[in-house]
């Protein structure tokens, strides 16, 4: 079985993952699969010459703010709307509101900003052993397999995926 969620920009044409197989052993050896190549790939791409910060918009700013909150049941609290905006949309955007409406004009968000809500997501099932979180993080990390990353952030995406798997082999 080849894992069904690879091959296509899943940011450009989102997957709405219903009825998908999981459960199946098969599936599992696919997504490990999968994953495993994702990473031996990323880890070619790491360019650690680039030094500096990742590139967020407004949005990811948020996130690599809140990721610093000590309580993460704080942050699960936090993110909580952006975790059911990327659950019913599959996206997110540049830019929010105080009330975390979506700007009129704001463009979808980039990489970074995924990367960093990833991180949010990954310490709050750390922490807190949320598998809903875990859900999400699973999904946005198919996502992030299949965009094209930039080299300056592969080493933190090959963390990410680590703590993913890890994850996953917990629950």
């Amino acid at each position: 079985m080849e894992y069904p969620y690879q091959g296509r920009d899943l940011f450009r044409d989102p997957e709405n993952y219903f009825f998908a197989d999981c459960a199946a052993p098969e599936f599992l050896d696919a997504w490990k699969t999968s994953r495993r190549e994702a990473m031996a790939q990323l880890r070619q791409a790491t360019d650690s010459s680039v030094t500096g910060g990742a590139d967020y918009t407004h949005t990811g700013r948020t996130f690599a703010e809140l990721y610093t909150l000590k309580d993460a049941h704080r942050l699960i609290g936090e993110i909580e709307r952006y975790v059911v905006k990327y659950e019913v949309n599959k996206r997110l955007y540049s830019h929010y509101d105080a009330e975390k409406r979506r700007v009129d004009g704001a463009a979808p968000a980039g990489v970074p900003d995924y990367l960093v809500f990833g991180e949010c997501l990954a310490r709050a099932c750390v922490e807190t052993e949320s598998l809903k979180h875990l859900s999400t993080l699973l999904k946005l990390c198919d996502a992030l397999c299949t965009a094209e990353v930039p080299a300056s952030l592969s080493a933190r995406l090959v963390d990410l995926l680590e703590v993913e798997a890890r994850l996953v082999a917990d629950a």
